[in-house]
């Protein structure tokens, strides 16, 4: 991305992302076979950690994919990933699996699974999260940036959703990013976007909420909403905090 052809300086040229059209191709076999690279290249491909924060937003993109079959195939994959990783670390994930610790988000693992995201049944395994988390510098710079200059509804809609499925992976690792976000999500609503654009922002406001401390959340909230009707984004996941962060 920081090198530019010469011929660039002096004539007109046009780049074209090839993996995005083949990601949003209206057929499904195109769209199944590009997944199934995908999870070649992410098993299989030379030197591929280098080239995981490129692929991951395709990747993850296809948890939401109209075919709900693609959606089930993506966990899947990311399930296989996610093993390979704690297989091929496994002395970084071993204090963790056998203290079996607990976040305290999770009041003690009781709302592990019970609050997920489909095509999620169960919270993502360690390999993954430990995936995402250590590419999340990398990948929430691009995302700011398309949620403070999207002014097309898809596009945007396609954003905020690979946010929440960021945030829902995560988890607490996103709470270095809480004060990008939550400002650009209430610009996002003032700017009167429709209801199925809303209701994604409410859904990752929820989720940041469930792993974000209260007191940053009240704090974030005071400085960032001007209208009282915004608070109510933040409710549901503010229950669970505040139950755990308040006493």
């Amino acid at each position: 991305p920081n090198l530019v052809a010469i011929k660039e300086f002096y004539q007109p040229s046009m780049r074209v992302n090839y993996l995005s059209i083949l990601i949003n191709d209206e057929k499904r076999i195109v769209r199944e076979t590009f997944l199934s690279i995908l999870e070649n290249w992410f098993l299989n491909l030379k030197d591929r950690e280098d080239h995981y924060p490129r692929l991951l937003p395709y990747l993850l993109s296809f948890l939401f994919d109209s075919d709900d079959d693609i959606s089930q195939m993506t966990v899947d994959i990311l399930e296989e990933i996610g093993k390979g990783i704690e297989r091929n670390q496994e002395e970084k994930f071993r204090d963790y699996k056998q203290f079996d610790l607990k976040e305290k988000w999770s009041f003690g693992g009781l709302i592990y699974n019970k609050y997920l995201l489909k095509p999620f049944e169960s919270r993502p395994r360690l390999g993954l999260r430990f995936l995402i988390q250590t590419n999340l510098s990398k990948l929430i710079h691009p995302l700011k940036r398309e949620l403070k200059e999207s002014i097309n509804e898809d596009n945007l809609l396609k954003v905020l959703k690979l946010t929440k499925y960021i945030i829902f992976i995560t988890e607490e690792s996103i709470i270095e990013y809480c004060k990008d976000l939550i400002p650009l999500f209430l610009r996002i609503i003032r700017f009167k976007f429709p209801g199925h654009i809303i209701v994604e922002i409410k859904n990752c406001l929820e989720f940041l909420g469930r792993y974000a401390p209260f007191n940053l959340l009240d704090d974030l909230a005071k400085e960032s909403i001007l209208n009282a009707n915004e608070i109510e984004s933040f409710n549901q996941g503010l229950v669970l905090n505040c139950h755990l962060h308040k006493g």
